[in-house]
């Protein structure tokens, strides 16, 4: 969580505000293959990336395309998963 930590204060989020933002989040470490969200789901977390990548993709005709990779530091959503 300090990298979170250290994310939102160096964003200039003021000190008073940043406890209750890092609190609401939970730990949890996904492995490799492991989805953060699937097809046809609605997306239920907001993550903070702490290591390594994501990718955002989709299948279509068989074939993994990429849209988005996201890395260390940044945060990650499915946005698009609320409009289906």
């Amino acid at each position: 969580m300090e990298k979170l930590l250290s994310h939102f204060l160096g964003s200039g989020v003021p000190v008073s505000e940043v406890s209750p933002i890092v609190e609401a989040f939970k730990y949890r470490k996904f492995t490799k293959g492991e989805y953060f969200t699937e097809e046809g789901k609605t997306s239920k977390y907001l993550a903070f990336i702490t290591k390594d990548l994501f990718q955002y993709f989709y299948i279509r005709d068989g074939k993994e395309i990429t849209t988005y990779v996201s890395g260390e530091n940044t945060f990650l959503a499915s946005v698009s998963s609320f409009f289906k």
